[in-house]
């Protein structure tokens, strides 16, 4: 029971041992090794994705944890019936549960496809304790549900909120975008600094979290839609009064922002500013480039102001990144403007913290 290393050409899976593995946590680590234990004596085997075999129950498992060191664990198993999940799946549930691993949610959930990732909107079925895991961040209490899209590593995710708050310069007339916003953790957070935050999200289950959440931390000055963001982002600016400003924080999947996304926010003039959160610095690239880039000579394009590298997977080459862009009418130009005062570059406006470019 570890990480999935590779995956060989005939569809078999290399897994390491997470036990050596210091960012995973000492509870994980344990939960592993509990799992292990009992899958080394169960009768039924784990699935096999060759394509000359493609059998066997147990697939993958999944933990989530808290900084007070609370879990949340899902069980992936290809479909039971009623009486395999008293005879197979519940022995294992008691097993982990009796283990004093701070387990306080299990989830489970069936999946008969040939990769590990369950159909769109495949149920999991909570079968041990209650059904969400309480996350705190900035004051703030969220609540997240095995599907929820949330950041693991709890501790970076916090410094990742702030800085990108602190980019947004948010106002209390200012709407907020939050385009892919999963169970709305950035919007939640910048909710007390701005008038309006609206989010966006394709996944039902995050948007049913946000809104949850918004209730839960009294906050009421939050809306959520469930849909594609190419294609609400359009509507929703279309709707809105274009004298209002508008901020923008956009956090994609590995794949980046959809064309027409980028066509919308780069010709929308009233978004004045983007704080671009990104996994995969590639493509953030592309996107940026293509936001500062219109076809009209006069258009008011975006130009990248400073960006910062979040260590959110240590001892990996993976970072996540933060980009801002503004309007290039508000970002003053060092190349033109000089300081009275020595003919120094005017650009206190754009001037990025420590650590930052």
């Amino acid at each position: 029971v570890g990480f999935i290393l590779s995956i060989r050409r005939d569809g078999a899976q290399v897994v390491g041992s997470v036990q050596d593995v210091q960012l995973v946590p000492d509870a994980m680590k344990r939960l592993c090794a509990e799992v292990a234990s009992f899958i080394a004596t169960s009768s039924s085997e784990i699935y096999d994705r060759r394509e000359s075999v493609r059998k066997g129950v147990w697939r993958t498992i999944l933990a989530r944890i808290n900084p007070a060191g609370e879990m949340l664990v899902m069980v992936q198993t290809t479909t039971l019936s009623d009486e395999e999940k008293t005879t197979i799946l519940e022995p294992l549930v008691k097993k982990i549960a009796a283990a004093e691993l701070g387990v306080l949610t299990v989830y489970s959930i069936f999946n008969d496809e040939v990769t590990d990732a369950p159909r769109p909107n495949t149920p999991a079925s909570l079968v041990y304790g209650k059904p969400r895991l309480n996350m705190p961040m900035l004051g703030l209490q969220l609540e997240v549900g095995p599907l929820s899209f949330f950041n693991p590593n709890t501790t970076t995710c916090k410094y990742l909120m702030e800085t990108t708050i602190r980019y947004l310069k948010l106002e209390k007339s200012h709407v907020l975008l939050d385009i892919f916003c999963g169970i709305g953790t950035i919007g939640l957070c910048a909710a007390q600094h701005c008038g309006e935050v609206i989010g966006v999200d394709i996944v039902e289950e995050n948007i049913e979290d946000a809104r949850r959440n918004t209730v839960q931390n009294n906050l009421s000055n939050c809306t959520w839609h469930a849909g594609k963001a190419e294609d609400l982002i359009p509507k929703i600016l279309g709707d809105m009064d274009a004298s209002k400003k508008v901020c923008a924080v956009v956090d994609p999947s590995r794949a980046g922002l959809h064309p027409r996304l980028v066509e919308i926010l780069r010709g929308r003039e009233q978004v004045l500013r983007i704080v671009y959160v990104s996994c995969n610095v590639e493509s953030m690239a592309e996107d940026v480039a293509k936001l500062g880039t219109s076809t009209e000579a006069e258009h008011d394009d975006f130009v990248p102001v400073c960006t910062v590298a979040v260590d959110s997977f240590p001892q990996t080459l993976h970072v996540e990144a933060i980009q801002l862009l503004e309007r290039a009418s508000i970002v003053p130009d060092p190349r033109s403007r000089k300081s009275a005062t020595g003919g120094a570059a005017d650009v206190a406006a754009a001037t990025p913290e420590p650590g930052e470019a």
